[in-house]
């Protein structure tokens, strides 16, 4: 193989990895603007102190990679918990009052709750 050769499949492979570089930062933008943690950001902009201000929303508990707890709490006075499904929507049936003395029900393991405990003291 002459050096030429060598040379344009060099910059092939360059012009390659540069679109393939572009592909994923777009993918990753999109995805950033969307999900639990997005949503958590912009409504702890809106509402500063959002204990005091935000009553009756819900400030939506996330994971360590950005995806919404199976069990959700009303932070803002009103003592409900409630299970969703992965994009964070309610799954009907699961609305439980705190005077009902136990959370609702839902497929968290226990090791999920303690890590979520744990990670949420600080």
């Amino acid at each position: 193989m002459s050096s030429k050769s060598r040379v344009i499949y060099a910059i092939i492979w360059i012009i390659g990895l540069y679109i393939l570089m572009v592909l994923a930062s777009r993918f990753v933008n999109s995805h950033r603007e969307q999900g639990c943690l997005y949503q958590r950001k912009q409504m702890q902009a809106k509402y500063a102190t959002y204990e005091d201000y935000c009553i009756g929303c819900n400030l939506p508990a996330c994971g360590l990679l950005g995806g919404y707890l199976s069990q959700q709490w009303d932070v803002g006075g009103g003592g409900y918990s409630w299970c969703t499904d992965k994009d964070g929507t309610m799954i009907y049936g699961t609305l439980t009052p705190s005077s009902s003395g136990q959370p609702a029900q839902c497929s968290m393991s226990p090791i999920q709750k303690f890590l979520y405990q744990l990670l949420n003291d600080f």
